[in-house]
């Protein structure tokens, strides 16, 4: 049976759009309040930012509560990174997972050049137009989901059978046996899967048996975060510009496109290399970049040089974070969590992110600020530390999951196998064929 995408505009799409717009229209405004070398303007930015913030706060909070709340019910909710590492066999999952970040890393490195070039305009137009672009595409978005038809799966989940079979004949153009067996099998699905829905809650990531799973796979989304990445993507502009980089916000672009090439190369890195490898040698360099800016940053009154050093540093660091850490961020959580409560993983996830999402957006600009701590670009110096104490988590809890299913990962969680020895753990034939795997509780996975 081909699995089909949920098309009914439920409260998460809606509020997702929403949210989503608002947070990106508060990170172009931050972005843009800093993009003129006027010096009055740089010293005005930290009392602008308290009502930026403030907005931002609130968008974050509403998405992560509407990622969470949602999360109870997985046909609101179904993360699409979560979807795809499940449907695709498990020697693809990697770059068909990361693959998924392409096209919204190309969308950064659009608006970023939008705001570029509308800011020669000068006067009203130079926001009001980078505004109407970011208010715009949700819109657009909002307006094709309502007119979109009715999903079948959702339709039989429904008991609306009839209107179910109209709506798959116009998807599939199949002949009538063929409509009926796909409509039989369907609710043969809605039935199994209202059984296991009734007998799992969203309580039951945090069991003992699944507590180190849930608690592995929610964390790369927000450890990620504190590797210093903010400071080359978020503050990018405001952070060159502390560092008194002649058109700081021109090489902005330069820093999305470090991003977004080091998510174009991720495809071609996690399911060659494997999780582990990947994830040692990325956060490693990214380690190294931290501490030699942070080094660095003492020398910036003096020597001209250690800030160009620490500008190119940032570029190098995107594209690194980007092809290693961002990209595990989206494909750990997916493979780590067991079948049946990969819904409700995926919504605790997001939920952490956004929690993190809200706090260092609140602490680095305090951090870095002349008029608070004045770390400025020693501020690395944190983030080294931090990344310190991740690679030792990551060695310590990181699994190896290439080209391992999903029966397989089951497996050696419930043996207990260490993180570092899952790459030579030899699982049982079952498990790696797929074929009638009974994981937990009854649920048998077929092969994958």
């Amino acid at each position: 049976m081909q699995m089909q995408a949920e098309s009914q505009p439920h409260p998460v799409a809606l509020l997702s759009h929403w949210a989503g717009s608002l947070r990106t229209m508060m990170a172009m405004t931050d972005k843009h309040e800093s993009e003129s070398s006027e010096v009055e303007h740089v010293d005005h930015s930290i009392q602008e930012k308290g009502a930026v913030n403030a907005c931002l706060v609130f968008a974050c909070i509403v998405f992560g509560a509407a990622s969470f709340m949602f999360g109870y019910d997985d046909k609101l909710i179904s993360p699409v990174a979560a979807l795809t590492g499940f449907v695709v066999p498990a020697s693809m999952r990697g770059r068909s997972v990361s693959s998924l970040n392409i096209l919204n890393l190309t969308a950064g490195v659009a608006s970023t050049v939008i705001v570029w070039g509308t800011q020669k305009l000068g006067g009203h137009l130079s926001f009001q137009i980078p505004l109407a672009v970011q208010s715009a595409i949700p819109i657009i978005l909002i307006l094709l989901t309502l007119t979109l038809p009715e999903s079948p799966e959702w339709l039989v989940a429904k008991g609306n059978i009839p209107q179910a079979r109209h709506n798959l004949r116009r998807l599939r153009g199949f002949s009538d046996s063929q409509l009926e067996a796909e409509l039989r099998l369907m609710e043969l699905c809605e039935k199994e899967d209202r059984e296991i829905r009734a007998q799992v809650k969203f309580w039951h990531i945090f069991q003992r048996k699944h507590l180190r799973r849930t608690l592995v796979a929610g964390s790369f989304y927000s450890l990620n975060q504190i590797s210093g990445v903010i400071l080359s993507t978020t503050y990018t502009t405001v952070f060159l510009t502390e560092l008194g980089i002649g058109n700081a916000f021109s090489l902005t672009i330069i820093a999305s496109c470090c991003t977004l090439a080091g998510t174009i190369a991720a495809p071609f890195v996690l399911d060659r290399a494997g999780r582990r490898p990947t994830a040692f040698t990325g956060m490693t360099i990214l380690f190294l970049i931290d501490l030699i800016a942070g080094i660095l940053a003492f020398y910036t009154k003096r020597n001209k040089n250690a800030t160009l050093t620490i500008a190119a540093l940032s570029f190098i660091f995107n594209f690194f974070w980007a092809s290693s850490f961002y990209s595990l961020s989206a494909l750990m959580p997916s493979e780590i969590a067991t079948p049946r409560l990969r819904h409700h993983t995926m919504s605790y996830t997001i939920a952490c992110q956004e929690v993190t999402a809200v706090i260092t957006t609140l602490v680095v600009p305090r951090l870095t600020s002349a008029d608070a701590a004045g770390l400025g670009a020693k501020t690395y110096l944190v983030f080294a530390g931090c990344m310190a104490l991740i690679i030792g988590f990551v060695y310590g809890f990181m699994p190896e999951t290439k080209g391992r299913t999903f029966a397989e990962i089951d497996e050696m969680y419930e043996a207990k196998v260490p993180a570092w020895r899952w790459r030579s753990y030899v699982t049982s034939v079952e498990a790696r064929t797929g074929e009638g795997v009974r994981v937990e509780e009854g649920q048998v996975l077929g092969k994958r």
